[in-house]
């Protein structure tokens, strides 16, 4: 009798764990089948976009208007001069650079849990991340050499063409990947990665506040800049109301307006602290053509150069020097006059400009 019990009660037993199992194997198949696709927008702000997808596979040219949808799979590559923004249903942003290469790999959506994939072939990618409260959401890059992965923070991403790879953090923490190794890169510091190779060190990155004025005074905001490592040659490109970072070293900085500004050797010393920001003013000249209707300008200084569709008395933005200007009434673009302009820096040059003379 005690042994009939003691079977009883090891089959009640084993009857328990084994529905137990059944009910939480049922419940994730109930769980992975609720994950659902969503999408996400481009909204593109500067320049134009090529977008591929499954319904257009040899893409489709999108520029400044209306956000388009973006799904799992869809491939974003930016124009030389274009710039957009890529938003998540969960608020998450994309920042996407001038020729960067972006392609979604996943968009999934659970009630407030999302699962974020994405992986940049090329560029520079800005992005922002709430903090992710729960375990089951991720927001991740992948990139040629290295997976970041986040749980709420601020930061930069460079793919170079050869797929190396850096990171900085702007706030927060970020886990970067590689070869079974993982560097948490706190704010203030970035990381380098090599492909095939784990990540480097850990280092502190050199921050700054650009800020551009005009010869009256007024301080720009949104005006484009690159830094440029006059050791390695890498870029690192912001616009001036942005968070920008660079490793430590020395750079050239261009100031990328019609007649475009190059201030060189901004040092980023060695026992640079992380977080400090190292103020960069600068003031820009400017150049006014009075003319009977508007003009095309087409400015040259040394390597430097830029054009322009400009109103009479606008003024014309320039770095300080002498340039050489070919100018042409925009009812008359083959009718072209040369003019020599020299302008100190902060200071305005004026000139009156009429066809024929």
């Amino acid at each position: 009798m005690n042994r009939y019990r003691l079977g009883l009660v090891l089959l009640a037993a084993i009857l328990s764990v084994g529905l137990a199992a059944c009910k939480d194997q049922e419940q994730e198949k109930e769980e992975v089948a609720s994950w659902e696709s969503s999408i996400a927008t481009l909204d593109i702000t500067e320049g134009s976009a090529t977008l591929v997808t499954a319904q257009n596979p040899t893409g489709q040219v999108v520029e400044p208007g209306e956000p388009v949808e973006i799904r799992a799979g869809d491939k974003i590559t930016m124009s030389d001069s274009g710039e957009g923004v890529l938003t998540f249903v969960n608020g998450a942003q994309t920042h996407l650079s001038s020729q960067a290469v972006v392609e979604v790999e996943n968009l999934e959506v659970l009630g407030t849990s999302a699962r974020i994939d994405l992986k940049v072939a090329f560029g520079q990618t800005f992005h922002t991340v709430e903090q992710l409260l729960d375990t089951q959401s991720r927001f991740e890059i992948e990139t040629p050499a290295a997976t970041i992965s986040v749980r709420g923070t601020e930061f930069i991403v460079f793919t170079r063409d050869n797929g190396l790879t850096q990171v900085v953090t702007i706030d927060g923490t970020v886990a970067v990947a590689a070869q079974d190794k993982t560097a948490e890169v706190p704010g203030g510091y970035g990381v380098r990665v090599a492909v095939g190779e784990a990540p480097g060190e850990v280092k502190v990155w050199g921050f700054s506040d650009v800020r551009v004025s005009t010869p009256s005074g007024d301080q720009l905001v949104g005006i484009p800049i690159v830094f440029t490592n006059t050791e390695n040659g890498l870029s690192f490109r912001y616009r001036t109301d942005e968070p920008m970072a660079v490793p430590l070293g020395t750079y050239d900085l261009l100031i990328q307006i019609p007649g475009p500004y190059r201030l060189t050797g901004i040092e980023f010393p060695a026992d640079t602290q992380a977080e400090a920001v190292k103020e960069i003013p600068i003031t820009l000249s400017a150049i006014v053509l009075n003319a009977p209707e508007n003009l095309i300008v087409r400015l040259q200084q040394g390597d430097l150069s830029g054009e322009i569709v400009t109103a009479p008395g606008v003024p014309i933005l320039v770095g300080p020097g002498t340039w050489n200007l070919e100018i042409a009434l925009e009812s008359q673009p083959d009718e072209v006059q040369t003019i020599e302009v020299t302008v100190d820096e902060g200071k305005q040059a004026t000139m009156d400009f009429s066809a024929g003379r």
